[in-house]
């Protein structure tokens, strides 16, 4: 599983004429445009001036008033059969209210009216988009490059479409040329950063969420992918669980970033924490995988290993104080630094038997030993302490069906490392 996919945090993830995020020009002119619904009320507005109603279709539209909106729009379009800005006006605030079938027909009449212009082939393959159809969407896209080969949404939102057919190569292109126009809009390193994620370019995914981060601090997903692709680059796990806590911290229900910090922090041998992190997810998500450390992690005492002959075992240990506070036992040694290996061969066709412990911690380690006979009773055995970073051998001049490893736990200096039971 990977942080990558997730939903963009976006105001170019429609199109300008879409957007719900302005720029500050787009601000400026969202205010001359409320000067004019407040300089103008109803009573001043000529109800048969459709361009008037036009213009204050889009003053309401860049204050998110949709329906009252549509409403200019449609008695302008009665007005005036042919205004092309009235049904371009209809599928921008008919996009906004998510009738993606109703933004169609209008965006259709708009382009109709006006087949040059891009900024219609743009607003269509949004709707498009979001009616399911990405390949139409991308012939839209297409079709708004060619007629303004600068377009910059276009191009974003062509590298959106890209990413979601799985064109992850084509869509970093289309990001690029993004960035290239807006060079200070987080927006496309946030969408390349993600698709470089997903070709396994974890060094070109990594410098993009810096500089998005840099430029629009504040994002949990931001944290949360940043955090995932340290994991996963170099394994700097710590830098990892500092970005999913900084993701957590602005917003605390962010399931992918308790999951993700989860798995780093038992990479990491906290398991205690890894636990907490891993449940936390899981109740915000259920869907999410649950990992085998809430399904097998158990405490020292109650581990109970049994090895056959001629079988290697490997034992994941969490570790804090100079105690064992959970054990697992894990098919590979996938963290180094927290497993122990065990590996009990068969000499002489199995007429004697060797042990042979490694032990990845900076203490001595001691367990118990019992020797399972074909009965299935047990019989103490005497083991030595495993030094510190070091390995250890036991041998035994008979066959052995099954040894039973018990009772994990440091010595302290001060005992004495002795070989008993």
């Amino acid at each position: 599983m990977n942080g990558f996919g997730l939903k963009i945090i976006t105001c170019a993830a429609v199109s300008i004429l879409l957007s719900g995020c302005a720029s500050k020009a787009q601000r400026e002119k969202a205010n001359l445009y409320q000067h004019m619904i407040d300089e103008t009320s109803a009573l001043h507005v000529d109800p048969e001036d459709s361009y008037t109603l036009v213009q204050r279709g889009y003053a309401k539209l860049a204050q998110s008033d949709y329906q009252g909106a549509l409403i200019d729009y449609a008695q302008a379009i009665d007005l005036q059969p042919n205004f092309f800005d009235a049904y371009r006006g209809q599928c921008m605030a008919k996009s906004h209210l998510k009738d993606y079938q109703g933004a169609l027909v209008a965006c259709n009449q708009a382009i109709l009216l006006m087949p040059d212009d891009a900024k219609s082939y743009l607003n269509r393959g949004v709707v498009k988009f979001y009616l399911g159809d990405i390949q139409a969407a991308l012939v839209d896209y297409d079709q708004a490059l060619t007629l303004q080969p600068d377009f910059a949404t276009a191009s974003f939102r062509r590298g959106i479409a890209k990413d979601k057919l799985g064109d992850l190569q084509g869509a970093v292109t289309d990001f690029t040329q993004f960035i290239a126009l807006k060079p200070d809009h987080a927006d496309g390193y946030r969408a390349r950063g993600n698709a470089k994620g997903k070709l396994g370019d974890f060094r070109g995914a990594l410098a993009d969420y810096n500089q998005t981060i840099t430029l629009q601090p504040g994002h949990s997903q931001d944290y949360s992918e940043r955090g995932f692709v340290k994991a996963n680059l170099s394994g700097d796990l710590t830098g990892a669980v500092d970005d999913l806590s900084q993701a957590i911290a602005f917003d605390p229900s962010n399931a992918i970033a308790y999951y993700h910090r989860g798995l780093a922090r038992e990479k990491l041998g906290d398991l205690e924490g890894a636990k907490e992190d891993l449940t936390i997810a899981l109740k915000f998500n259920p869907r999410l995988p649950k990992p085998k450390l809430l399904e097998t992690a158990t405490s020292p005492q109650d581990l109970n290993i049994s090895i056959f002959p001629n079988q290697n075992v490997f034992v994941e240990a969490t570790v804090s104080d100079n105690k064992f506070l959970t054990l697992k036992r894990v098919e590979s040694v996938s963290n180094p630094n927290i497993t122990m290996t065990f590996q009990f061969t068969g000499m002489d066709k199995d007429r004697s038997m060797v042990l042979s412990v490694k032990n990845p911690f900076g203490s001595f380690i001691k367990y118990n030993i019992d020797m399972v006979d074909v009965n299935g009773n047990l019989h103490h055995t005497s083991s030595c302490p495993v030094v510190a970073r070091g390995s250890a051998y036991e041998s035994w001049p008979h066959p052995i069906p099954e040894l039973r490893i018990t009772n994990f736990r440091f010595l302290e200096p001060e005992d004495p490392g002795v070989c008993t039971y």
